[in-house]
C-alpha cells in the first residue's frame, strides 16, 4: 500500500510546494529527497509532519539556510542535507 512507503526520491522533478500536501498520506516515510525541485520554505511546515523522517535531502532547493537550520533544531535526530552551492547544471540556468 502507498501509505507505507519508507523511502521516496523525487530528485529532479518538477516537485514544488503545492505538491507537498499530496505526501501527508505517507506516515511511514523515513527518508525523503527532494534534492534539486522547487520547493522552498513554504513546504517546510508541513516537512516537518513527517515525525518518523531519519534523512531528508534539501540540496539544490529553494529553501533558505536560516530556515535550513531552524529545521535540523526541530526534526532532531532527522538528517536534513542541504547545500548552498549550486550544481553545475543549475549554474548555466
Amino acid at each position: 500500500m502507498l501509505t507505507e512507503i519508507e523511502q521516496l526520491n523525487l530528485s529532479d522533478t518538477q516537485f514544488t510546494d503545492a505538491d507537498i500536501v499530496r505526501l501527508n498520506e505517507l506516515g511511514e516515510l523515513r527518508i525523503l529527497i527532494l534534492s534539486h525541485t522547487n520547493v522552498s520554505n513554504d513546504s517546510l511546515d508541513e516537512i516537518v509532519r513527517f515525525r518518523k523522517l531519519e534523512f531528508l535531502n534539501l540540496t539544490g532547493t529553494r529553501v533558505t539556510p536560516n530556515r535550513i537550520a531552524e529545521l535540523r533544531e526541530t526534526m532532531k535526530p532527522c538528517v536534513v542535507l542541504y547545500d548552498v552551492e549550486k550544481s553545475p547544471i543549475e549554474k548555466q540556468r
